[in-house]
């Protein structure tokens, strides 16, 4: 077989299959599916640069390979499956074989986003659709491309709309699964009001066994928001971690203490999460407090 298409080693053949088609392939590809009776001599194939789809058995490529048919007697079935999307009609056809295969098109990334105090992309409007569909975004974020004056919500663009609408249901969906765990609106509040304080520290989670250094915001007797690509739960995920300070904090630590909690949020954008103390011993507590009480 490698001798016979030695010279056609590059996927470049689509072959015919209903209206369908299957590919790229090689010529070998092609070769073997015949072989093991995928397809047969008589279906169509196409490459770039044939003008239409030809049997298998008429292409030159194919020909030395081809075993010799008998002259006469040739089965009703081969025929038919020489036209595999042609139906006869009064001998008229009333399909063809489908048409040649398009090239894909890359997507043109020109919109940015801003959210958490960050810009982000560029992006194609097809990835921020999915962002929003996802839930990893909502339609509050603001998106921009070169042409606009300013920033704008995404809510208020209308090549957006539909994903915002299916944002909403996403965040619905979070809503529920937050109130679920326990989260209530007055927890909530009381956690806004506790005093806050942005933290750069290594990070132990006893159920992923991994060390992660990550830029902690906010962090406060409450709880404390996570900035890490490596989330290593879903909302309601129950963690017990170890912090202590990292090499690269200067100035005032924090320090170390042990916590036990659950996620009660991933960020829009899945590079963080938030993070509920729900079993903060007593010194801990002190060395939150602590390290708070040192801001400037």
């Amino acid at each position: 077989m490698k001798v016979l298409f030695e010279d056609d080693q590059t996927p470049k053949w689509y072959v015919a299959l209903g209206d369908q088609w299957n590919g790229p392939l090689t010529a070998a590809d092609v070769y073997e599916k015949v072989l093991s009776q995928e397809i047969s001599w008589a279906h169509f194939v196409w490459k770039p640069g044939q003008v239409d789809w030809q049997r298998i058995c008429d292409v030159p490529t194919f020909k030395a390979a081809v075993p010799i048919l008998p002259g006469k007697g040739i089965t009703k079935e081969v025929k038919d499956a020489a036209s595999p999307t042609v139906k006869k009609s009064a001998g008229r056809r009333t399909a063809a074989p489908p048409p040649a295969p398009k090239k894909k098109t890359a997507e043109v990334r020109t919109w940015f986003l801003y959210y958490n105090d960050s810009q982000f992309g560029p992006f194609s409007p097809e990835e921020i659709d999915r962002f929003l569909r996802v839930g990893k975004i909502h339609g509050r974020v603001f998106g921009w491309k070169e042409g606009m004056p300013n920033w704008e919500r995404l809510e208020g663009i209308a090549l957006f709309g539909s994903g915002v609408v299916e944002a909403k249901k996403v965040r619905a969906k979070e809503k529920s699964a937050r109130e679920k765990t326990g989260s209530t609106k007055a927890e909530k509040v009381e956690q806004r009001k506790a005093p806050r304080r942005p933290l750069v520290a290594r990070i132990f989670l006893a159920n992923d066994a991994a060390v992660i250094v990550a830029v902690c915001r906010d962090i406060s007797v409450g709880g404390m928001q996570i900035l890490t690509d490596r989330v290593p739960g879903s909302m309601g995920a129950r963690l017990r971690m170890n912090v202590s300070p990292s090499s690269e904090s200067k100035g005032n630590r924090i320090q170390p203490f042990v916590a036990e909690g659950v996620i009660v949020r991933i960020l829009e954008d899945g590079r963080g999460f938030s993070f509920r103390f729900e079993k903060l011993p007593e010194e801990s507590k002190r060395a939150i407090e602590s390290y708070i009480a040192t801001a400037e």
